[in-house]
């Protein structure tokens, strides 16, 4: 981001000053409720952006490992082996690596909850 300062003094003169700022761009946004019974945000669906690679791995409370996924277009629909999960909090684990530091991986981890 390049910002600039314009600074004014009481006679009128002006003077500008410039700086260039990188910012990390890469955002991750995962849901903190699923409510796979309903029409709507009906599965665990991981949004990113400037994401370069991409890992999402699903737990059930006692570390059971449930699902992964590692495309950006995938999502989780809160069932294991074909049955449905109960309701509960589970916890997520995302790898992932941003676009302009791609050599860099990085993790996000949290829980969310299963509403039926």
């Amino acid at each position: 981001v390049r910002v600039m300062l314009v600074a004014r003094d009481t006679l009128g003169c002006v003077d500008t000053a410039y700086r260039v700022i990188e910012m990390d761009r890469e955002a991750v946004w995962v849901p903190n409720v699923v409510t796979p019974e309903l029409p709507a945000n009906n599965r665990f669906v991981v949004k990113v952006n400037d994401v370069d690679q991409f890992q999402c791995y699903v737990y059930n409370r006692n570390g059971h490992f449930l699902y992964q996924f590692r495309s950006m277009d995938d999502a989780w629909d809160c069932t294991y082996r074909g049955a449905k999960c109960p309701q509960g909090v589970y916890v997520y684990v995302i790898n992932y690596t941003p676009k302009f530091h791609p050599k860099s991986w990085y993790t996000v981890k949290g829980t969310f909850t299963v509403v039926r």
